[in-house]
């Protein structure tokens, strides 16, 4: 993510790391504070996004799984195609711009119309619907 990107893992995290980009899952390869090797690495956070610990950083396992794969940071926000945060095969993941993550985005559980973007004025009781690209209302 420009402006964020975070500093590089230690080389001795990314060997520790096995990832297998056909289920998105990252496993420990050796032992570490008594985890024992093959264990599934990390945990989900709040959000459901699965974040690995190490030497007292926090790394998203998307972003772990990018870097894997493309020997690179991931220079955008890194999207799940599928919506589903801990879903981390490579085939899942894309760049996007922060636009393009936030259209890909499930409908709130508030919604009452069962369309995204589509809402009820509070005041008037008629249905508003809006869509925009980027700051750019189009109707």
């Amino acid at each position: 993510m420009p402006g964020r990107n975070p500093s590089p893992p230690p080389a001795d995290l990314l060997s520790i790391l096995k990832y297998d980009p056909d289920t998105g899952i990252l496993v420990w390869t050796n032992t570490l504070r008594g985890r024992p090797p093959g264990r599934r690495a990390g945990n989900l956070d709040k959000d459901g996004y699965r974040v690995v610990g190490y030497a007292g950083r926090t790394y998203r396992a998307h972003h772990l799984a990018w870097l894997i794969m493309k020997s690179e940071w991931p220079t955008q926000i890194v999207d799940h195609a599928n919506g589903d945060p801990d879903d981390n095969r490579i085939a899942n993941l894309r760049l996007s711009t922060p636009s393009q993550n936030s259209s890909n985005r499930k409908k709130p559980a508030t919604n009452t119309s069962g369309y995204k973007s589509v809402i009820r004025h509070h005041k008037s009781g008629r249905w508003n619907a809006q869509i925009k690209d980027g700051p750019k209302a189009l109707f």
